[in-house]
């Protein structure tokens, strides 16, 4: 078990309380009664519900009032602190009490050698009911077996402990169950009370199922529990066609599953007059049903929505791509075209100082004339060649010694 942290602002000393009366439990352990039971707890028990809170003498809490479920083994031997199994031995059903247990009979790990306070309310309990019933058994300890089982039953359903009370109530359906033989030989009574209970356990765990499908987090346990009441209300149904609980109860499971035209099905087939259950009934399914179609239509215009945003978020990055991929093309293409037009002037310039040379001129681009002038302004303007142009490999006229780019300057100089 989890204890909770010491709060220094919850001060509360148990020894304050009024009490109704002082009782031994054992050696060195008393309990003070502050609320009286009504039934005992049997020794033959296998689950208890119980509220407890644990406090140390100086009165801070360690352990929030809040339910346990203790369950017990075949022996009779629990896994609690000892404390607590004394206790329940003396305590009633709904009973409550306030016990200083010294430090032998708990295990608490931050208060070892510490006496505690426990206070303890015993809510429910379970007995231990056999798991399998002998097949030589007779109609009478079947009976009682039976009526055993719809009393623990009934007990639990009215606490509320409905996951508990369900398999009880199909317990003492299964011990009236007898061959054919057996059956041959009782009394008319006898099989008349086989028959009456069978449907009454039938209809209680048709009401606790439903019950129970309101404590249910998941929606498969739901679905599960709507289907035993299902069938729980056509196995009486089968035996009496007219039966109004059953009716009510199946048409209303229908409802919870939200088929609306089964459950008006059923309330159709009921025997005139109506009754203001089944009215009231009718009435429900209308509302639910109109919810329903709320409900599904707002899901639908949120998916719809839905659908349409993204779709138009795709349409945005698609055209954002397309730009993007435009404008990496326009940018390829006037790269490629600046180095065309780089390499077009080169072989110009080269052609025309060759042809120039043919001649018999020298040009220096640094000197200030028109034509080396013009075409230094026009290198400038375009920038470098990426691939220079080197020597040619056919001289044209008089062979040319060498076009060199020289080390001391920037000028090109053609030699005849």
């Amino acid at each position: 078990m989890q204890y909770n942290i010491m709060d220094s602002e919850d001060l509360f000393d148990p020894s304050t309380v009024p009490y109704l009366r002082l009782e031994d439990v054992c050696e060195d352990l008393q309990k003070r009664v502050i609320r009286e039971g009504s039934e005992p707890i049997p020794e033959d028990v296998t689950i208890i519900w119980a509220m407890k809170e644990g406090r140390t003498t100086s009165g801070h809490s360690f352990q929030k009032y809040s339910s346990f479920v203790y369950k017990l083994n075949r022996k009779g031997t629990c896994t609690y602190n000892l404390c607590e199994h004394h206790l329940f031995e003396t305590m009633k059903r709904g009973e409550e009490c306030w016990a200083l247990v010294p430090p032998s009979m708990h295990q608490i790990g931050e208060h070892i050698g510490a006496s505690l306070w426990f206070r303890l309310y015993v809510e429910e309990f379970l007995e231990d009911i056999p798991e399998t019933i002998p097949s030589q058994w007779g109609f009478l300890e079947r009976k009682e077996l039976t009526l055993q089982c719809v009393q623990i039953a009934n007990r639990l359903f009215h606490s509320a402990k409905f996951n508990h009370a369900a398999p009880l109530y199909n317990r003492a359906i299964q011990a009236l169950q007898m061959r054919k033989d057996q059956l041959m030989q009782l009394a008319a009574e006898d099989k008349a009370f086989i028959e009456s209970t069978s449907e009454r356990c039938w209809r209680n765990t048709a009401v606790t199922e439903l019950k129970a499908s309101v404590l249910c987090n998941k929606e498969k346990e739901r679905l599960a529990k709507y289907a035993s009441v299902i069938s729980s209300c056509k196995k009486v149904l089968t035996k009496v066609p007219q039966d109004s609980k059953a009716l009510y109860l199946m048409a209303k499971a229908y409802m919870l599953r939200e088929e609306f035209n089964e459950s008006r099905k059923i309330i159709g087939s009921c025997s005139l007059p109506v009754s203001e259950d089944m009215t009231r009934l009718a009435e429900e399914i209308t509302r639910r049903e109109q919810y329903t179609q709320l409900i599904a239509k707002a899901k639908m215009k949120h998916i719809f929505d839905s659908k349409v945003w993204e779709a138009e978020e795709t349409k945005e990055k698609e055209f954002a791509q397309e730009m993007e991929r435009k404008e990496r093309l326009d940018e390829r293409i006037a790269g490629q075209e600046r180095r065309a037009a780089k390499e077009s002037f080169a072989k110009s310039a080269m052609e025309a100082t060759i042809e120039k040379a043919q001649k018999g001129f020298v040009i220096d681009l640094h000197e200030p004339g028109d034509e080396g002038e013009k075409m230094l302004n026009m290198m400038e303007s375009l920038g470098e060649p990426e691939e220079s142009v080197g020597e040619p490999k056919e001289s044209v006229g008089e062979p040319i010694e060498s076009v060199d780019k020289p080390e001391e300057d920037n000028a090109w100089e053609v030699e005849t």
